[in-house]
């Protein structure tokens, strides 16, 4: 009898031990999670080819047809910022050139529709700018009509004075994928750019470079003879144009859904990238794939569904990458170098949504779901780690230019 009585009551002491134990030392021995509610931090994205006039002009005819509403309207803008975007390009029929005075043009119009949507970060197409930029290592020129640096600037201030007080005014656009002989105009135009812009009252100015991936072809790199390898010559390429410009972030576009399988330039280029970044102590943008194209009627690039939208932008997460463009938002409005068939873009040339929309909608929010946890931390290093005997194709992971991945 003394035994059982011993037993309920050893039972009843360690239950209440138990329970103390539980609810004691909640407050004080238990791990408290981080609390990031203060940091607020979110991931930034835009569009290469945002809402247009909905007149396309298509590689296979000469004809410039209207086919569908013109988006730049405070209701395109709304669904370009209900999808997930928080910056805007003012590009494509948006464009500045300066032929009519700013307050007259479709860019103000445009502009103007963005900022009753909830936009307040405007990236701006000056043409004028551009059409310096071509000018490459001509642009300064003793015999010519800008013979220094401050003549270049007083021309740039003159094109920036027309817009830069307006409110959203946030940056321009450079040049699209320069190759190495516009790294001394692009330079000198940065230089200028921040200057003038620093006398308009822009303590600090957005420049928007998309550089080139790595690829095959030397001539985009540098000049015969320059590099002894095609890995050496696309890291030469990517830090002159970091030390010309002194810019503090660079972008870069890698389709990684090709025809026949993933890119294995997507990695390597992201990888040298992110090295290079924390070198130079930069900030890195990623331009993603949301599009499909032909070259006449060979396939160069797949559409996308939601799995592949997912697997680019968290890999790139991984990587340290805090900025995010899509190529494109809509299909571009003059076809050139292939053909983007409807469907492969957030929206189509009707103006009505698409799958890849809503995707890339989903895509965003989960992103930015998790930005006050990933972007309070420094991004350190990535690794890739398989077995010895893989039985998948991992040459899109491995096939590399050896200086770009020498981390792998």
């Amino acid at each position: 009898m003394k035994s059982k009585i011993f037993i309920k009551a050893l039972s009843i002491l360690l239950g209440l031990t138990f329970c103390f134990g539980v609810v004691g030392c909640g407050e004080s021995n238990h791990p408290t999670l981080p609390d990031y509610s203060e940091v607020a931090d979110s991931y930034d994205f835009l569009a290469y080819s945002p809402p247009n006039k909905g007149v396309y002009q298509f590689s296979n005819s000469t004809d410039i047809v209207e086919l569908g509403p013109d988006l730049r309207t405070v209701e395109g803008y709304t669904v370009y910022k209900d999808a997930g975007f928080n910056m805007l390009m003012l590009s494509g029929t948006a464009a500045y050139d300066g032929e009519v005075p700013f307050e007259q043009s479709e860019t103000c119009r445009a502009w103007d529709n963005a900022l009753k949507a909830g936009l307040n970060r405007m990236i701006v197409n000056d043409r004028r700018i551009r059409d310096l930029i071509e000018r490459k290592g001509a642009l300064i020129n003793e015999n010519g009509s800008i013979k220094n640096e401050q003549e270049l600037k007083e021309v740039v201030k003159t094109y920036l004075s027309d817009y830069a007080t307006k409110e959203g005014f946030y940056g321009i656009i450079l040049r699209d994928e320069p190759d190495y002989t516009y790294v001394k105009s692009i330079g000198w135009v940065c230089e200028a750019i921040r200057q003038a812009a620093k006398e308009l009252g822009h303590e600090d100015i957005y420049l928007n470079l998309n550089l080139l991936p790595y690829d095959n072809v030397y001539s985009r790199f540098g000049a015969e003879g320059q590099y002894e390898s095609m890995g050496e010559a696309y890291e030469g390429y990517v830090r002159s144009f970091l030390e010309a410009t002194k810019l503090d972030r660079i972008s870069v576009d890698v389709y990684a859904f090709r025809a026949k399988g993933i890119s294995g330039q997507f990695y390597s280029t992201a990888q040298l990238f992110r090295r290079l970044a924390d070198e130079y102590g930069v900030e890195v943008s990623f331009c993603l794939q949301s599009f499909q194209m032909f070259t006449g009627s060979t396939m160069n690039y797949r559409m996308v569904d939601k799995n592949d939208m997912f697997f680019e932008i968290y890999t790139l997460m991984s990587f340290g990458f805090d900025q995010f463009a899509y190529y494109t938002y809509s299909n571009p409005d003059k076809e050139t170098s292939g053909h983007w068939p409807n469907n492969s873009s957030f929206v189509n040339v009707d103006g009505s949504l698409s799958n890849i929309y809503y995707y890339g909608q989903e895509v965003m929010a989960n992103a930015q779901a998790m930005s006050d946890i990933i972007l309070n931390y420094k991004h350190l290093g990535s690794k890739f780690y398989m077995a010895k005997l893989a039985n998948f194709d991992n040459s899109p992971y491995l096939a590399a230019p050896r200086r770009c991945c020498e981390n792998i």
